[in-house]
């Protein structure tokens, strides 16, 4: 009886140990998916020259937007309803290795702060009107970037077209970018930045007409349907050039954020045009201990906790003058102070107030204009 025990306590210890020897299966590498969308709704007051400009409310952001993972591949489907139409939005493919990442698809050109921002994180109503002014929207393209601790690069490249303007006679054009952020610290309530961007584009040129114009063209501080309160297009556009400077600055409970920017459109025939402009904007958060930060675009987003009220203010200049080429789009300089309020982490207001000074060269004239918007966001 006692030889059978040991003989079989053996056998037991050799069937372990062949287990154990046994190369253990890889894991299975699973397709996780998520379904999200935003929903924002704005209303404007005008407290004077509502001959033009007409008090009024709309859904001016509604999106459905679908995701999925696989390994080291990312897919995204961002698909917007705006102005009364659909819009395809962020729609891109992504690779990513070792904190390199790789994007293929239609998507926002890396270039600045405030452009690179979600609708839904935006501190105002809108982006500061010297970058929305001198920005020109989504492309098909490819873009390469890389975030580290202490920075962050972005390459980018890019078809002239838009996804939505489709023309048998278009020769497109092309636009070459890129972004570099230093980033010195990057703690809990303590966040330093600071960086640069610089473009390169070649317009699209119709070719039964030789028509290649670029145009510059903004609706002021609100994303509500607007007349053009700045209004440039130059015709015989050979290419343009673009640059940049940014900041952003977290200190406990305070936020400042600026950039300035600067653009030449050289010209086949005529003067080259130049315009500048930039922002300085700052926040204080009332109630609330942090402010979020999206560390892999290297941009500000929404407070990370509930109930979280933040006073702010920005100051904004747009300049879209040249004397010296003779072309005149309009100067602008806007002040907007306000509160936003974070709910919980899907829902957000706020209420802004803006003063606007045009000059003559301003397709609304010359004056200045005040307005109370209000908005109300919901992200999942």
């Amino acid at each position: 009886m006692k030889r059978f025990a040991i003989l079989a306590l053996l056998s037991l210890i050799n069937c372990h140990l062949a287990d154990a020897q046994q190369p253990t299966a890889a894991p299975q590498e699973k397709l996780a998916t998520k379904i999200g969308g935003r929903f924002i709704l704005d209303g404007i007051g005008y407290f004077n020259d509502t001959d033009t400009l007409h008090h009024q409310a709309n859904i001016t952001d509604l999106r459905l937007t679908g995701t999925a993972t696989y390994g080291d591949w990312f897919m995204r489907i961002d698909v917007g309803y705006d102005g009364n139409r659909l819009g395809m939005k962020d729609t891109f493919l992504q690779y990513s290795k070792n904190g390199h990442y790789l994007r293929f698809g239609h998507m926002l050109n890396a270039f600045g702060i405030d452009p690179a921002v979600s609708t839904y994180d935006y501190q105002f109503i809108n982006c500061a009107n010297s970058t929305s002014l001198l920005y020109f929207g989504r492309h098909i393209g490819m873009v390469y970037l890389k975030s580290a601790s202490k920075y962050y690069v972005s390459l980018n490249a890019f078809a002239g077209d838009n996804i939505g303007n489709i023309n048998r006679s278009l020769r497109q054009g092309y636009n070459f970018s890129g972004r570099a952020v230093y980033r010195p610290f990057t703690e809990d309530t303590k966040l330093l930045q600071i960086g640069t961007s610089v473009l390169y584009r070649k317009p699209d040129q119709d070719t039964e007409t030789g028509i290649s114009n670029i145009t510059f063209s903004s609706t002021g501080v609100t994303g509500l349907a607007s007349p053009d309160y700045q209004y440039l297009s130059i015709d015989n556009a050979r290419n343009q050039i673009q640059a940049n400077a940014e900041f952003l600055m977290v200190m406990g409970k305070w936020m400042f954020q600026g950039e300035y920017l600067f653009s030449m459109t050289r010209r086949a025939e005529g003067k080259n045009l130049r315009t500048h402009g930039g922002y300085l904007q700052g926040g204080y958060m009332i109630l609330g201990t942090g402010y979020g930060y999206d560390f892999s675009e290297a941009v500000p987003s929404a407070p990370l906790q509930p109930k979280a009220l933040q006073l702010i203010a920005r100051y904004n200049i747009s300049d879209l003058n040249d004397s010296k080429a003779n072309l005149f789009g309009g100067n602008m300089q806007d002040v907007s102070v306000g509160l936003t309020y974070q709910f919980n982490k899907h829902v957000s207001s706020r209420l802004i107030y803006s003063w606007v000074n045009l000059d003559q060269h301003s397709p609304l004239g010359a004056g200045d204009l005040h307005m109370l918007q209000a908005r109300i966001a919901f992200w999942l």
